[in-house]
């Protein structure tokens, strides 16, 4: 995703066969079609691709990967999509820090998963080997609205 200098959304296609990797142009408001993402590249085939983005250390594409009441979080580009990590449930809001921490919030709580550059990717959801519940950590935020970002700042004044 460090070829691509614009905004990038990740939309459902027309199809509602596929997700549409689309790249905004500012100027006019129009979108380029970068590629497609087939929902049957995973087995099963997944049904949601939401919270998504692009990782701060590899500059990978990072998005939730819903099948059936599972969530997953994967690593995609053109031709290949790796699941590194489970999650509790879906999240429809996330964001990056600059540390390569991927947060996303699932009301009441924010979840942090670190260094999500360093996890490696599997080909099946089902992978025992993948990332679980131990490796997120989790605060108590409330309501957090419709999407998040990072800030790091010292609000306190220490």
């Amino acid at each position: 995703c460090t070829a691509y200098r614009a905004p990038i959304q990740v939309m459902e296609a027309l199809d509602k066969q596929s997700i549409s990797i689309r790249m905004l142009d500012v100027h006019n408001g129009s979108y380029q079609t970068l590629y497609r993402i087939p929902m049957s590249r995973t087995d099963p085939p997944f049904e949601r691709m939401n919270s998504c983005g692009i990782g701060p250390v590899d500059g990978m594409a990072y998005c939730a990967v819903h099948i059936g009441k599972k969530s997953f979080l994967a690593r995609f580009d053109s031709e290949n999509m790796d699941f590194v990590a489970k999650l509790p449930r879906r999240s429809w809001k996330a964001t990056f820090d600059s540390k390569g921490t991927f947060c996303f919030a699932i009301d009441p709580w924010l979840y942090k998963l670190a260094d999500v550059h360093l996890l490696p990717g599997y080909a099946s959801p089902d992978d025992e080997r993948l990332a679980g519940s131990e490796r997120l950590e989790r605060i108590a935020v409330g309501s957090s609205g419709y999407d998040i970002v990072t800030v790091l700042d010292d609000f306190e004044g220490t």
